[in-house]
């Protein structure tokens, strides 16, 4: 029974889908027994179940209370799971992004220093965009030790545009897209300091 699909229902033995398993059985001592498994998806046991829970119950009234509590919690894993992968369809179909043509976008990245890279949007696309990498100039008067603010100049323009892939997540609980684009160094950002810029910092 495939759990991405649809919802478990209880079994006399082994309760057993593609991620959770639930299998019941007596002890030594005739007690009614649980046991909750989860299947790992990576690392060397990739495959196999993962023991999560194993109860003896008094009777087994208690068991299936313990079984029902599981199966909702179960169930509810896989509604969840079915309503992202469809709002994902949903938005791969229709990559409603909102980046344009004439906006800039910043990369702001280092480990002892904060380098402010800058790029414009020349295309848009569907399901990407092109961006030009342009300058930065840095702001009269700001600067301070080993650091300075810096706006975008996109009258100086560096190599040829490179076109990123329009990248998304969805954000709890509703589901709402959020939509980046991911360079090497992390994600961009919309510029929106105006005539203040972004600190650049260096380190000595």
């Amino acid at each position: 029974m495939n759990t991405s699909q649809q919802p478990i229902t209880p079994t006399i033995e082994t309760l057993e889908g593609t991620t959770y398993k639930i299998e019941l059985t007596t002890s030594s001592t005739g007690k009614p027994v649980g046991r909750y498994y989860k299947r790992l998806t990576s690392g060397p046991n990739k495959g196999r179940y993962k023991l999560l829970q194993n109860f003896a119950f008094s009777k087994e009234e208690n068991r299936t209370s313990w079984v029902e509590n599981k199966l909702a919690v179960i169930n509810k894993r896989i509604q969840e799971k079915t309503e992202v992968t469809t709002a994902k369809k949903k938005i791969r179909a229709d990559m409603q992004h909102g980046f344009a043509v004439g906006q800039i976008l910043y990369d702001s990245w280092g480990y002892d220093q904060t380098n402010i890279d800058f790029y414009e949007v020349v295309e848009v696309k569907t399901k990407s965009v092109l961006l030009q990498s342009i300058g930065a100039e840095v702001v009269s008067q700001s600067e301070g030790i080993d650091s300075a603010f810096v706006v975008p100049d996109a009258t100086r323009k560096f190599g040829p545009a490179e076109r990123k892939v329009v990248q998304f997540y969805l954000r709890s609980p509703d589901n709402t897209p959020v939509f980046y684009i991911k360079m090497e160094t992390g994600s961009l950002s919309l510029y929106d300091a105006g005539p203040k810029g972004l600190q650049k910092t260096w380190g000595r």
